[in-house]
């Protein structure tokens, strides 16, 4: 039974895609925010989304979304026009600083004739781009009053973050107090091998769960073992496994410890495929079930295709492993391309070699010169550890990376769509 009151530890473990390893990387909140669209489908700037609900025998609308894009493919304002009386319409502006991270997200109510202040999320970075203080506030008798406040303090090592503090904020005693803690080592590749997590109760650190972490030969999440403390000593609890079909497609099994046959038994997994869109188009739990995988619950999306534009999406779910039934419809109209050649007769190419490298690493890549934005290197905590002037021409570039420790690092070229070329780089000695 103590492994089965770990599962929802477990469970919410789980919700880190292990695709790309980011189950390696500090947790959300005190992860560098790398601003991605928050659109439905990516690569796509629609400026209207009609939203549609299922009622059993027909689509009915729910509200219209508009949308306004900066000059680099993030939102900068949404306006949710609702098609219920007794629920108001909705605008938020986005406000970025010059790194481009999102500092604050204002709500507003009303209409276009009276936008009233509703609540606002107010964001601060750190010179390396980790949050350091999120804050959420409400508009109330004419002033922000201070709902939640959430302060994060870094240990690093280099430029990798060993201790991860997260602290809390107590309005009425106007103070911060600490609440959860992340402890990380790094193998020689820079990659993670261990993570602590603790929590803060009765003036004192708590150990709670490790997780160990093994890598596959191509630098992504192999498995990884959780362990719990229990009494003075670490004690096997679960195992995380990973399969994956390409670079976005995979299953991630959890296994709980059986104490009585020293062995680790499936207990549930998470499916996830994406299309030749990057889209996603499937996300199912299923349990294991006597000896066969049973499914529980899960979504899948049918989208629809005008070249590369998607422009429908429907939405299906399945409850307690029950069949597919239609949530919900989104229609995506009035696309932009933010003054740039239209996306469908875009080329995007990335390719770098040698791979592993040592002192240097040639990029070749093509696109129009009007859509190439910037390529950066990036190592493993989010941070641009190289970057490439804008407005580039296609072509080929050496770079000089002997300073750079070796490890594992990300190659990504962002056209002024919004969409990336990504390539995986291992730096040897």
């Amino acid at each position: 039974m103590k492994n089965l009151n770990l599962t929802i530890v477990l469970i919410l473990l789980m919700t880190w895609n292990g695709a790309w390893g980011q189950v390696n990387l500090p947790p959300v909140k005190g992860e560098k925010k790398h601003l991605k669209s928050e659109m439905a489908i990516e690569g796509s700037f629609p400026q209207t989304i009609e939203r549609f609900a299922w009622d059993d025998e027909q689509w009915t609308p729910e509200f219209t979304r508009t949308v306004t894009y900066t000059s680099w493919g993030e939102l900068e304002t949404e306006i949710m026009d609702y098609q219920y009386e007794d629920r108001p319409n909705q605008k938020r502006t986005f406000t970025y600083d010059d790194r481009q991270y999102e500092t604050m997200v204002l709500t507003q109510i009303g209409s276009e004739d009276a936008w009233v202040d509703d609540s606002r999320i107010r964001t601060e970075y750190d010179a390396l781009g980790f949050v350091t203080l999120e804050t959420s506030e409400v508009m109330e008798g004419g002033s922000w009053v201070l709902v939640d406040q959430f302060k994060y303090e870094y240990v690093f090592d280099g430029e990798n973050p060993t201790v991860i503090t997260d602290f809390e904020y107590d309005v009425e005693l106007q103070t911060f107090f600490p609440v959860y803690r992340m402890t990380y080592e790094y193998n020689q590749g820079g990659l993670s091998a261990v993570s602590i997590s603790e929590y803060y109760e009765d003036g004192a650190w708590v150990k709670d769960s490790r997780m160990t972490y093994f890598w596959g030969a191509s630098n992504q999440m192999d498995y990884a073992l959780v362990d719990a403390w229990e009494e003075s000593e670490w004690v096997p609890s679960g195992k995380y496994e990973w399969t994956y079909y390409d670079d976005e497609s995979n299953d991630m099994t959890l296994y709980l410890y059986e104490p009585e046959s020293s062995s680790y038994i499936p207990y549930m997994r998470i499916v996830t495929r994406y299309d030749s869109h990057l889209n996603m188009i499937l996300d199912t739990i299923e349990m294991f079930v006597v000896d066969e995988w049973v499914m529980m619950s899960g979504v899948r999306m049918e989208i629809t295709y005008e070249g590369n534009r998607a422009v429908q999406q429907i939405q299906q779910a399945s409850f307690n492993g029950g069949p597919w039934e239609n949530v919900m419809k989104e229609v995506y109209k009035n696309f932009i391309n933010l003054g740039m050649e239209d996306p469908l007769n875009l080329s995007l190419r990335l390719t770098c070699y040698p791979n592993p490298a040592g002192d240097e690493v040639v990029l070749d890549y093509s696109a129009l010169s009007s859509s190439v934005w910037k390529i950066e290197v990036i190592n493993l905590n989010g941070k641009p550890v190289r970057v490439l002037n804008p407005e580039l021409p296609a072509g080929r570039v050496t770079l000089d990376i002997q300073d750079l420790p070796a490890g594992f690092y990300i190659i990504r070229m962002i056209d002024k769509m919004g969409r990336t070329e990504t390539r995986q780089l291992i730096k040897q000695q």
